[in-house]
């Protein structure tokens, strides 16, 4: 394979290169503030998105399996059932405040969080509840 293409090698090398901070072999300030950083193994996981992706148009174009019609149909599909779960878990992004409750239910010990929810809880007049946090 690798006669034919380094693409496979070039998309596993993309992505532990950019997960690597994320392991702790590489120093990355942001995990002394909080160990919950799964929201950047998205941008690790391009890499071997991409090299699916052009695995899959290879193979349709070299074997003709799929109409026009049907590979558009294939694509919505599968753009919608891979799209669906981020959808559901873009509600803990809309303010503040519920990403850090959202941040709180999988890291309780995480003191940026607990400091951002007591400037929330003061900032709407719930001192007795910011107390807790602070």
């Amino acid at each position: 394979m690798r006669n034919k293409s380094r693409a496979p090698l070039a998309a596993i090398l993309f992505f532990l290169v950019t997960l690597s901070p994320l392991l702790g072999l590489v120093s990355f300030s942001y995990l002394r503030y909080s160990f919950v950083a799964d929201h950047f193994q998205y941008l690790a996981s391009l890499g071997i998105i991409t090299l699916v992706a052009a695995g899959v148009v290879r193979f349709t174009e070299t074997c003709g399996i799929f109409s026009r019609p049907a590979w558009i149909g294939f694509r919505h599909c599968l753009v919608g059932g891979t799209g669906e779960p981020d959808w559901r878990h873009n509600w803990v992004y809309t303010d503040l405040e519920r990403f850090t409750r959202a941040t709180l239910a999988q890291n309780p010990e995480s003191w940026a969080a607990h400091d951002f929810l007591g400037l929330i809880l003061t900032s709407q007049g719930k001192p007795a509840e910011a107390i807790e946090h602070f």
